[in-house]
C-alpha cells in the first residue's frame, strides 16, 4: 500500500503496521533470549528433551511457517527491480513511485525474514505441543498484519478504500516467461528454507536423544 500512497495520512497506516510488526518481533526475540523462570538453562534455551508429540508438531510447524512466510519473502525478492504498471494512476512521477516500490519490497523482506527466524526459534524452544502452537499462531498473526490492513482497507473499515483500489489496479510488467520463473524461484526458496530448518531441527533432535544438551545444561 505504501507504493501507491499520495497523502501523508495514507503513508501512516503502512508504516505504522510495519513498525508494529518489527517492534513485536524484536520484543519476542529479546524475551526468547531470557532465562528467567527456567529450571534448566541450555544453549538458546532449547529443552534437554521433548516428547514425540512436540517433535511431530515441530516438523509440521516448519512446513506451515515456510508455506505462509516464505511465499511473502519470495514475492518481495522477485519484485525487486521490477517495473510496475500503475494503471490509471499517473499523478505520481515514475522516480517517486520506483523509490516507494523498492522500499515496500525491502520492508516486506525484512518482515518475512524476521517472522521465519522468530518462528523457528519458538519452534526449537518449545517443550510442549500446546505452547508451540499457541506461540507459533501468535507470530504468524503478526506476520499477517499487513494483509489484514489491506483487507480492512478494501472493506473501507479505515475509510481508505480508494487506497486499496489503487493497490489492486497496479500490475507488475513482465514477459511471458515471468510466471514460470516466478514459480521456480518460489519453489527453490521454499525448498532451501525447509531443508535448512529440517537440518537444524535434526541436529537438535539428535543432541536431545544423545543427551548432549542435558550434559551441558545448567540447573538453577
Amino acid at each position: 500500500m505504501l507504493f501507491v500512497a499520495k497523502t501523508y495520512p495514507e503513508y501512516v497506516a503502512p508504516f505504522a503496521v510495519f513498525g508494529l510488526q518489527i517492534l513485536i518481533l524484536v520484543l519476542i526475540s529479546i524475551d526468547l533470549r531470557e532465562t528467567y523462570d527456567r529450571e534448566v538453562i541450555t544453549f538458546m534455551n532449547i529443552p534437554v528433551g521433548v516428547p514425540l508429540s512436540v517433535t511431530v508438531s515441530q516438523v509440521i510447524a516448519c512446513i506451515v511457517s515456510v508455506t505462509f512466510s516464505a511465499d511473502d519473502l519470495a514475492t518481495a525478492v522477485l519484485h525487486v527491480g521490477k517495473r510496475i504498471d500503475p494503471g490509471n494512476d499517473s499523478s505520481v512521477n515514475e522516480r517517486a513511485r520506483r523509490i516507494k516500490w523498492e522500499v515496500s519490497n525491502l520492508m516486506r523482506m525484512v518482515e518475512g525474514i524476521l517472522v521465519i527466524g522468530v518462528s523457528f526459534i519458538l519452534i526449537i524452544q518449545s517443550s510442549t505441543a500446546i505452547n508451540l502452537w499457541l506461540n507459533f499462531a501468535g507470530v504468524t498473526f503478526v506476520g499477517q498484519l499487513d494483509n489484514i490492513l489491506f483487507d480492512l482497507s478494501e472493506m473501507n473499515f479505515l475509510r481508505n478504500k480508494e487506497l486499496a483500489k489503487r493497490v489492486s489496479d497496479c500490475r507488475t510488467v513482465h514477459d511471458n516467461c515471468w510466471q514460470t520463473f516466478k514459480r521456480i524461484v518460489r519453489i527453490i526458496l521454499s525448498v532451501v528454507i525447509t531443508v535448512a530448518m529440517f537440518g537444524v531441527l535434526s541436529i537438535i533432535l539428535y543432541k536431545q536423544i544423545d543427551l548432549q544438551f542435558a550434559c551441558k545444561s545448567i540447573t538453577i
